[in-house]
């Protein structure tokens, strides 16, 4: 029978004959319950070692912790789920409960001595069970599965060593199987030991440009050893241009992915690298001479992927396109950071007949993914105060109508427009446009009447003129379901027709989505009071426009906070400016958002008030400042809060890019 010291229940208050209580009766009664709780502990301990032998697990823990309940400062309990868990391996869960035994009982109970002497047995346990799943495993196993567990995405410090390659000569052997290392260098060449160190095992590198006045020049641990399974490069480089040639030369073999980025002074060759990375896949270079004196000579017929951006915004000439493109027949994917003219838009697919991606001028969309179809499927074109031919925007549009997924059209152009119809767009999901005069509207509003696939539109208007055709044809679209209207008119009669429309279709209405960018100046507007009607408006995103809030914003505010019942997700970008106090009060019994993020200089006790009494909100993301109090406050209430402290400016440059 396990010793045991009596049993405590608690503390007896102190009694009198003034009372009326018998003192003599209570002690001998409370004595006899201490004892029956010591008999009910053992009879528990007894059963809790039967059932544990018994592999009945679940039963024996339950009668530790009612051992633990009715003797909270007995060793006993504390003593028997430690054994248990022991049993079972779990050395782990066996220390924790010893831990809670230390703390619990006094040092004069008989089993302490016990409970410590246990938990330095568990602990040794627990330390020496290591499974060396490295050496043990096939080899194929290790490469496939557990090396991309370990490196992949990851950027290993140049200065640090990887404790995984360190462990034993077995696993650095293993690990390093599969050429798996990508490694960043943050500082100079002095810090790059470890790269040199395993430089034929290494895949990927990134390499910064050297501060100004430093001795040192990164590019120039390229040189310092041998990289056979370098694939991928980025390289920022400002030095001498003869020690970034000679990089080139090393490596360049094996390349099949290179991000260079040079200063303006010294532009990138693009035919000196072509040359000497012959297995490239993808090229993205910045700064490129646009003039080319050194032109193509030859194809390149791996190259599939080519993003440029060259010294100025008109840098690249007519000839230069044309010798690109003329020997890279390959290409998948162009993106190019300025426009020469529109007039190679139109025999493009002479050239590069597997194009998928196109950016010519601002690149607007995400020209990182595409199918295995044929033809242009997402297309980017025009910049700001750029004039396009709209006969070389119609050709490449209507060439490939059949494939087109995404696409988005900027700057200006003039009529005539001779626009061929007798087709349809089968695959237009988004639709972006930029327009600084009527012409380019008129084409898109054309392109609206072709795309009934349509699922998302975003139109900026520079122009100031509503945009009356291009949102009646918009009613037309069946499966819209995201609309950016920007730069919109308070007054136009045209968004609030399009939003009244899809009011009318109640909950067959299939917008779920707005983001609006306001105007300092707006007044009250219909349109923005019809959108608080919308049946199906599950997200709604507000910013303003060049840091200024509209005089009635709170208003504004308050009006759809009563209004969009099935709001879920609710984004406000104010940038580098306070939150307007009190603008989301009404929001706070709003029984339907789930999600509310926030950008904004400060946000006010009112409105963290209310976001605290939202009664379903999930996930709360801020870009502000905030004291810890209230974030503690905020993480306590919320399931899921995502709090990231910015300065002014970057809060300015992430709304303005917003």
């Amino acid at each position: 029978m396990v010793r045991m010291d009596p049993i405590d229940l608690y503390s007896l208050p102190e009694t009198s004959s003034f009372h009326g209580q018998d003192d003599t009766h209570i002690a001998a009664v409370s004595h006899t319950i201490g004892e029956l709780a010591c008999q009910l502990v053992e009879k528990l301990n007894v059963r809790s070692a039967t059932l544990a032998r018994g592999g009945q697990i679940h039963f024996a823990l339950s009668d530790a912790a009612t051992m633990r309940v009715l003797a909270p400062r007995s060793s006993v309990g504390y003593l028997r789920a430690g054994a248990i868990y022991q049993q079972q391996g779990n050395e782990r869960a066996a220390v924790r409960m010893y831990d809670q035994g230390l703390e619990a009982v006094s040092p004069s109970d008989h089993g302490y001595t016990d409970l410590k002497q246990r938990r330095a047995e568990a602990m040794h346990a627990a330390d020496s069970k290591r499974v060396d799943f490295i050496t043990q495993l096939p080899l194929d196993i290790v490469a496939t599965s557990i090396t991309p567990l370990l490196f992949e995405s990851v950027h290993l410090h140049a200065d640090k060593p990887c404790p995984y390659l360190y462990v034993s000569r077995a696993w650095q052997q293993r690990l390093l199987a599969s050429n798996p290392l990508t490694f960043m260098i943050h500082k100079d060449v002095s810090d790059s030991r470890q790269v040199i160190k395993f430089a034929s095992h290494v895949k990927s590198l990134v390499i910064p440009s050297n501060k100004y006045g430093s001795e040192y020049d990164p590019a120039h641990v390229l040189l310092k050893a041998n990289y056979p399974s370098l694939v991928k490069l980025i390289l920022h480089h400002r030095g001498d241009r003869g020690v970034l040639n000679i990089c080139i030369s090393s490596v360049g073999d094996a390349l099949t992915w290179l991000k260079l980025i040079v200063s303006l002074e010294d532009p990138i060759d693009l035919r000196f690298v072509l040359d000497h990375c012959p297995h490239l896949i993808s090229l993205e270079a910045a700064f490129f001479d646009g003039t080319m004196t050194n032109k193509l000579t030859k194809q390149y017929p791996n190259l599939k992927d080519l993003h440029l951006r060259a010294l100025s915004r008109h840098g690249i000439t007519d000839k230069s396109m044309l010798n690109i493109v003329g020997h890279l027949p390959s290409l998948s994917s162009l993106n190019v950071g300025s426009v020469p003219s529109s007039r190679l838009l139109s025999t493009l697919h002479h050239y590069c007949p597997n194009m998928k991606l196109l950016a010519y001028g601002d690149s607007i969309l995400d020209l990182r993914t595409y199918k295995d179809h044929a033809g242009l499927q997402k297309v980017s074109i025009g910049q700001s105060q750029i004039e396009l031919n709209p006969d070389d925007l119609i050709s490449i549009i209507s060439r490939h109508w059949r494939s087109l997924e995404q696409l988005a059209l900027k700057g200006l152009i003039k009529e005539p427009l001779k626009w061929r119809r007798g087709f349809v767009f089968e695959r237009l999901t988004y639709l972006e446009i930029d327009a600084e005069h009527d012409a380019l509207l008129t084409l898109a509003t054309s392109i609206i009447h072709l795309a009934p696939c349509l699922e998302a539109i975003k139109v900026f208007i520079q122009s100031g003129d509503d945009p009356h055709q291009a949102f009646v044809a918009m009613t037309e679209l069946n499966h819209l379901k995201c609309l950016w209207p920007r730069c919109i008119a308070p007054y136009s009669n045209s968004l609030y027709y399009f939003i009244q429309h899809h009011v009318n279709l109640g909950d067959q209405s299939s917008l779920q989505e707005i983001r609006l960018l306001l105007q300092p100046d707006m007044p009250p507007c219909p349109w923005l009071r019809a959108i608080a009607q919308l049946a199906n408006l599950r997200r709604l995103e507000i910013g303003i426009k060049s840091m200024s809030f509209p005089r009635n914003y709170v208003a504004m505010m308050d009006a759809l906070a009563q209004g969009c019942l099935a709001l879920e997700s609710l984004e406000l970008k104010c940038g580098a400016v306070d939150l307007p106090e009190k603008c989301l009060v009404l929001f706070g019994a709003h029984p339907g958002i789930k999600r509310l993020a926030i950008v904004a200089e400060s946000i006010s006790n009112h409105d963290i008030i209310a976001i605290l009494s939202m009664p379903n909100l999930q996930c709360l993301d801020l870009l502000t400042l905030m004291d810890d109090l209230t974030l503690e406050t905020l993480k306590n209430n919320i399931p899921q809060v995502n709090y990231m402290p910015l300065s002014t400016s970057d809060r300015l440059a992430f709304s303005l890019s917003s």
